[in-house]
This record gives structure tokens, sequence and C-alpha cells, in this order.
């Protein structure tokens, strides 16, 4: 089955700034309630949008995807897998709920690569992306990433 890409309750929301420069933190969830969503190795969930140039300080997620192995996950940014476990680098997301902070490899403070100057619009997107397992399942995420956007 090919890859899919879902979106959070936040991902089509405008990446906020602060005019000094001060954090700015973000809450998103992915909630499907009753309804039932395929979830297999390689898709995609948008979580939220973040600004070009800002440097993540702080974030955690916290869910639940109820099915007997669970879910294998991991947290980062698009585009590409070279970034998408730099802030999780894998949490299992079964049954009981799971709140796990940001502790990729990358460490923070994390700052976005740069886009290139002809890319527009200027965002990157905060992803969480299904390393293995593969489920039918009701899922429920909620979680925050903070950022700043003036640097450090």
């Amino acid at each position: 089955m090919a890859a899919q890409t879902f979106t959070a309750s936040d991902q089509n929301a405008q990446p906020r700034s602060t005019a000094d420069g001060g954090p700015v933190t973000v809450y998103f969830s992915y909630i499907t309630g009753t309804t039932l969503t395929t979830l297999s190795v390689s898709d995609v969930i948008l979580l939220t949008k973040l600004p070009e140039g800002c440097k993540i300080i702080d974030g955690y997620i916290c869910g639940k995807i109820p099915s007997q192995t669970g879910n294998l996950v991991k947290v980062g940014i698009l585009p590409g897998t070279a970034t998408d476990d730099d802030l999780i680098s894998g949490v299992t997301l079964s049954a009981t709920t799971v709140l796990k902070r940001f502790d990729g490899s990358a460490g923070l403070p994390y700052a976005l690569p740069a886009i290139a100057a002809a890319t527009y619009p200027k965002y990157t997107y905060l992803t969480l992306t299904c390393v293995s397992g593969s489920m039918t399942a009701s899922v429920s995420l909620q979680g925050s990433v903070t950022y700043l956007t003036g640097g450090l």
C-alpha cells in the first residue's frame, strides 16, 4: 500500500511568530474518535507548520493507538527522511497512553534547515512518521512545540 499523509488539527494554520522573537508555543491534535484510521509503515501525520528560521526549544507528544502490537513512530520535520526523526527517534504508541518529550538525535535547541531562496511558502511541517506496525484503529495524539523566531 502506498504511503498516506494525514493532517492534524493545526496543520493548516499559518506559522506563528512574535514581534520580539520570544518563544511561541503551538498545540496540535490528531483525534479520529470512533472513526478508524489505517496507519502503515511510512505514513505521515502533518502536525503543524513551523516558520523558516525558527529554533525549536521544547516539545512533546502524548497519545495512544489502540492496537495489539503498537506502532513505532518518530517525530521530525519535512522534507525528507534525513530529518524525520530529529526530535523523537522512536516511541511505541499502543493502547497505553504515552507521553514523550522531544529528545531526538539532533538535540535541542534544534534549528530548522534553511529553505531555498526561491522556494515558497517559507515554512516546514512538524511530522509524525509511522516506522513499524500496521493497523486500523482510532488514533488520539496531542502535543506541543515551542520555538523561537528571533534566534538564540
